[in-house]
């Protein structure tokens, strides 16, 4: 058995060393026994996952899961990354001031209305930034004409009040000077 290696039994009893071999060989037997009861379990795992019962229901809300997080993740990813261009630099502290300084009267007097228009938008209609900026362009050159038209309806809502005209004729007026504006 050893005698290549210089391994010696003459210490050892026989009965000793037949014990040994019967320990190994129930070790042996122990484990093949176990790696068997392992089979057959993944075999029983297998099939019920290959099952379509109501038992893979499970799977299937595993699978549906999975593709939500997945696009939560590419949201989350990308709503990062618009917070990081609006804030800018997260140390700078008047970065988000800046913005609205770099920003035109106009554009910022258009923020609310801008805000009211993209809550109205359907939700899976995307950014068109072209729009936006013709929109603003537009914003840009009318401002003059804003203020003169604020301050006309104010002059003409005083005057309503003093001969006494009706809030339905003030709110014709301005329906038709909207729609001469358009």
């Amino acid at each position: 058995m050893g005698e290549g290696r210089g391994d010696s039994f003459d210490c050892v009893s026989l009965e000793r060393l037949k014990l040994q071999l019967l320990e190994e060989i129930h070790r042996k037997d122990v484990v093949q026994l176990s790696v068997v009861e392992i089979k057959h379990r993944i075999a029983e795992l297998e099939t019920k996952l290959n099952a379509d019962n109501e038992g893979s229901e499970w799977k299937t809300r595993y699978e549906a899961q999975l593709e939500l997080n997945d696009q939560l993740e590419k949201q989350i990813m990308s709503l990062e990354e618009k917070r990081k261009r609006i804030r800018g630099n997260p140390s700078d502290r008047l970065s988000s001031i800046r913005v609205y300084e770099q920003m035109s009267v106009c554009g910022i007097r258009w923020l609310p209305v801008c805000s009211r228009v993209i809550r109205c938008l359907p939700r899976d209609s995307g950014p068109r930034e072209e729009e936006e900026q013709r929109e603003q362009e537009q914003g840009e050159g009318n401002e003059e004409e804003e203020e003169e038209e604020e301050k006309e309806e104010e002059k003409e809502e005083k005057e309503g009040e003093g001969k006494g005209e009706g809030e339905e004729e003030k709110e014709e007026r301005r329906r038709r000077k909207k729609e001469e504006e358009e």
